[in-house]
């Protein structure tokens, strides 16, 4: 089993097509929206999942394949009471079988 597929450096806020990648969402704290920013090199299988800090998932943004590229994935909680939240990545490259996961923290204000 092959895991985490080429992370480069980012220069400056800038992703790049040629790795896994999924930015901090912008803004940070939000309300009610927010952009998750995210990058594959190769077409791949991608899960981005929105949870609550109980676990329990709030949103599927993403699940299936991605074709190579950078991606934007608007995320709109006005549905939701504030607080924080998770936002959890999990890519399988169709090419290599590399895997990538990462999760980052958001937090709602209203």
């Amino acid at each position: 089993m092959k895991n985490h597929g080429a992370i480069a450096p980012k220069s400056g806020d800038s992703f790049t097509p040629m790795t896994f990648d999924m930015s901090q969402n912008v803004p940070n704290p939000f309300n009610p929206t927010t952009t998750i920013q995210y990058s594959v090199p190769e077409p791949s299988q991608v899960t981005l999942r929105v949870v609550d800090m109980l676990g329990r998932e709030v949103s599927i943004a993403v699940n299936g394949p991605v074709m190579t590229g950078t991606h934007l994935y608007t995320f709109d909680a006005s549905s939701l009471p504030s607080g924080q939240y998770i936002a959890v990545v999990s890519m399988t490259g169709n090419e290599t079988g590399l895997t990538f996961s990462k999760t980052i923290k958001m937090t709602l204000t209203k």
